[in-house]
């Protein structure tokens, strides 16, 4: 299955035109904190009829914590189907230490205390540092980009193998992930046509065995996959067939047999029969074939007809509307306040505040005698952290200098920042702490977190991350 993860980052989704995917992960917030478009985005998938789980960014650093951020998530989805596991996001540098496998059990506890599934998401580094031992009866998502495969010693549910995905409907990159478990059961979440209709169906005319490609067409059109018809029983085909037989509440192998043919036949017959009641004529005969188009073309024409995507397969809307049973509620477009900009017609090189520089921002990489990856701005600062840091320098009236701002992939990989670190995205910066300025990295971080800004203290090296997360 081809699963996205989504957060505040792909606010201008507009979930009508997203397409291609068959589960969506959303971000409920980080720390205690919401994340503004959680609702959102878990609407907009529901709408398509798609699955939902959700994550949460860790920033709790004691097992107490770590169960507080667990009750906050369950306050904000308990108002949605959600029936993939719920995972803690750990990828903070900070919280890498001996307590992070008592840290993320705690989450996973309370959440599973509750009823739903837990699990962890990390990248191979941080799965490698806990104790797989304690951790193993929960739902394993593992980051791990440009490789052919996930290398992690054990089993997985989900790998994520890019961050900068394309996914039509949602503009920027999008992170990919492939999903290996369907954790759907036939009742947890409605199928896209209802199983006891498709069972009523199924008698023993239908086939033993189907080709390649008219099953590929058949988990189509009844939306259990988004698979290339090329007659190639591959990885993507054998996980459409998990999802049905997890819908039809039969063993989850993702081989067909004659039980699960049955099934998918009966589904499609289903659809024919009422294909026809509704003034479509079509073959009522539970088969679609190689290439026969009567059956989707009378579906697509359904669709046209009744204001519906026309895209030929029978997902949630055009099951309620084929049914007459309640559509989806629709998704609510949340207001989006225009975000503060810096004067007008700076430059690379132009002083942007009272105190800085915007050349102080660059990626270190050209800074002199580095390596020189990019052109010192493969992205721009975010102009709320410059206006922010400018701020807690005005208050704590020291000098401050920027030792890491934006990075490029190259330099961050040099450095061990994390996949995702939010250097790349020009909202991070490092700020030095000298004692001779006579304050210390706690106080430096207090002030930051006063005006807004997200901050990681980090003593032994004596400096402080900065974050603009809104």
């Amino acid at each position: 299955m081809k699963a996205i993860d989504v957060s505040y980052w792909q606010r201008e989704a507009d979930w009508s035109q997203v397409s291609g995917i068959d589960l969506v992960i959303t971000r409920t917030g980080y720390g205690l904190e919401n994340d503004s478009y959680y609702d959102y985005h878990t609407k907009g998938a529901l709408s398509l009829g798609l699955p939902v789980g959700a994550y949460h960014y860790a920033l709790a650093n004691t097992v107490e914590g770590a169960r507080e951020e667990a009750r906050f998530v369950l306050e904000r989805i308990k108002a949605y189907p959600v029936t993939w596991p719920v995972y803690y996001d750990l990828e903070e540098a900070e919280l890498m230490n001996d307590s992070l496998t008592d840290r993320a059990v705690a989450f996973c506890e309370v959440i599973e205390a509750a009823g739903y599934k837990a699990g962890i998401y990390g990248s191979l580094s941080w799965l490698r540092a806990m104790d797989y031992s304690r951790i193993s009866k929960y739902s394993i998502w593992c980051a791990q980009y440009d490789y052919d495969y996930c290398s992690y010693e054990h089993p997985i549910d989900l790998w994520q193998y890019s961050c900068t995905g394309s996914v039509p409907g949602i503009p920027g990159n999008v992170d990919l992930n492939e999903c290996y478990k369907d954790y759907r059961s036939g009742t947890a979440t409605p199928l896209p046509v209802d199983p006891a209709a498709a069972i009523a169906q199924a008698d023993s005319t239908f086939p033993e065995t189907l080709s390649t490609a008219e099953l590929q067409r058949m988990l189509n059109l009844l939306n259990f996959g988004n698979l290339t018809v090329d007659d190639n029983f591959g990885l993507m085909t054998a996980a459409a067939v998990r999802t049905a037989q997890a819908g039809y509440g039969i063993d989850v192998d993702g081989i067909p047999g004659p039980v699960t043919y049955s099934k998918i036949c009966g589904q499609v017959a289903a659809v024919q029969t009422k294909l026809n009641e509704l003034g479509y004529p079509v073959a009522i005969d539970g088969r679609l074939g190689r290439s026969g188009i009567e059956t989707t073309d009378a579906v697509g024409m359904f669709q046209k007809n009744h204001g519906l995507t026309a895209d030929q397969i029978v997902g949630a809307q055009t099951f309620a509307a084929m049914f007459n049973t309640q559509p989806a509620a629709p998704v609510e477009t949340p207001t989006v306040i225009p975000e503060p900009v810096l004067p007008e017609g700076f430059d690379r090189h132009q002083q942007v505040t009272a105190h800085f520089n915007m050349f102080e921002f660059s990626c270190e990489c050209i800074w002199e005698g580095g390596p020189g990856y990019c052109d010192g701005f493969p992205v721009q600062p975010h102009p709320m952290l410059i206006l922010k840091l400018e701020e807690v320098r005005q208050e704590a009236g020291i000098p401050m200098s920027i030792s890491s701002g934006i990075r490029c992939p190259q330099l961050n990989a040099d450095v061990g920042g994390v996949p995702d670190s939010y250097h790349m995205l020009g909202r991070a910066a490092d700020v030095p702490v000298y004692a001779a300025n006579g304050i210390t990295v706690s106080e430096l971080a207090a002030i930051g977190r006063k005006h807004g800004l997200k901050t990681i203290e980090y003593q032994e090296q004596s400096f402080v991350h900065f974050q603009w997360n809104d």
